[in-house]
């Protein structure tokens, strides 16, 4: 069983019925939290991410408040953490990547005009 942190850039843990197997820290880009695991695939791991985090605190009554944007996904080495690629989401894209496939991704959105639910479906453009 994988633990994944979320809103942190904290290492993935793998569990098992004996305790911890071991840790694995991403290496994430400075200022990228993770927000999810899309899609464990052998030994790569799929991961959604937050970017753009911001704390504010208001000066009257100290109560802080932040914000965050859906950022790129990442796909690492499930053995060491290292990046193996970034996937940039379209400039206009609104939707919540749900999961991965085989490269196919699913995301869920609700449509601007009556507000219901929408799926996508879409795969990684080939370079």
């Amino acid at each position: 069983m994988l633990l994944v942190p979320r809103m942190t850039s904290s290492p993935i843990i793998e569990v098992n019925e004996h305790g911890v197997v071991h840790t694995v820290p991403l290496q994430l880009p400075k200022g990228i939290a993770i927000a999810g695991l899309l899609a464990q695939d052998g030994s790569l791991w799929t991961v959604r991410t937050y970017t753009n985090l911001q704390i504010e605190t208001d000066s009257k009554t100290g109560q802080k408040s932040g914000s965050m944007h859906e950022g790129p996904v990442f796909v690492f080495n499930s053995f060491d953490g290292s990046l193996v690629r970034r996937i940039d989401l379209p400039a206009k894209f609104n939707g919540l990547l749900a999961c991965e496939h085989n490269g196919d991704y699913t995301a869920l959105t609700t449509d601007p005009k009556d507000g219901r639910l929408e799926v996508l479906s879409g795969r990684e453009l080939e370079k």
